[in-house]
């Protein structure tokens, strides 16, 4: 009984920590599709804190049972998967690209009106820094513009990276693409227009957590090109990682 009761409490504070987490992501930050996900997993813990007991009384045979245990499996099945892609995220977040790169592409993320957001910030420093190493590269900021958007994102990046020194002639703005699929192919195509058909090698700018599904979008536009990695505050990381897991599960079950 004591276990029960001390499993009961962690589902119960951990479902509500992650209920408070949903509800101020949502009323800080932009809507986004992983902060409702969180709260909606913290509110089954809370109601299964609760209803535990009840569900181990009631549901003991028979179909009931069945379907008490399915639901467990699958929710516990999903909450190992979420693990093990925030496991593969922080291992990405280590990854350094090999050799010089000819051009690097830099994914557009949202505008704050006409000006970068947090995380996309974070995308253009890391493509900065990376110009200070290796100035002769090639920028495309890749981003069209949005409902709620005053510029496209690729107008307001470029803009980003000459106020931070970066070359305006060093920028090329792909400013048409409305996804991340559309962001590979637009570049692609400016890209090989700009080396007349030779061979350059590349890579691609994003946060940490959208690095594996980024990728895949850039395999469909069949480019062969390494990644970039950028760091992302860690009060984002929850959302956004639980986002792109989304999103990675929508890829491979639906898309796929």
């Amino acid at each position: 009984m004591r276990k029960v009761k001390t499993l009961n409490k962690i589902l119960f504070v951990s479902g509500a920590i992650l209920i408070l987490y949903s509800i101020y992501f949502l009323l800080v930050f932009p809507k986004n599709q992983g902060a409702y996900f969180i709260g909606l997993v913290g509110a089954v813990m809370v109601f299964y804190a609760f209803a535990r007991k009840w569900l181990l009384t009631k549901c003991k045979r028979g179909f009931p049972r069945f379907a008490r245990v399915a639901v467990l499996f699958g929710f516990y099945l999903m909450l190992a998967t979420f693990a093990g892609f925030c496991v593969s995220v922080a291992v990405v977040s280590t990854h350094v690209p090999d050799g010089e790169k000819d051009a690097i592409i830099v994914l557009g993320a949202g505008l704050h009106g006409d000006s970068v957001s947090l995380t996309l910030a974070k995308r253009l420093d890391k493509a900065i820094e990376y110009y200070s190493e290796n100035p002769s590269v090639l920028i495309v900021v890749s981003g069209g513009q949005g409902r709620d958007e005053l510029v496209s994102e690729a107008f307001a990046m470029k803009k980003y990276l000459v106020q931070h020194g970066v070359d305006a002639g060093s920028v090329l703005l792909e400013d048409k693409s409305t996804s991340t699929e559309e962001n590979f192919r637009l570049s692609k195509k400016l890209l090989d227009g700009w080396f007349g058909g030779e061979a350059y090698a590349s890579a691609y700018v994003t946060n940490s957590f959208h690095c594996y599904r980024a990728g895949k979008f850039a395999e469909r536009a069949g480019m062969d090109t390494d990644f970039l990695p950028a760091a992302t505050p860690f009060y984002l990381l929850p959302a956004y990682c639980a986002r792109d897991y989304l999103g990675v599960a929508y890829f491979f079950i639906i898309r796929q």
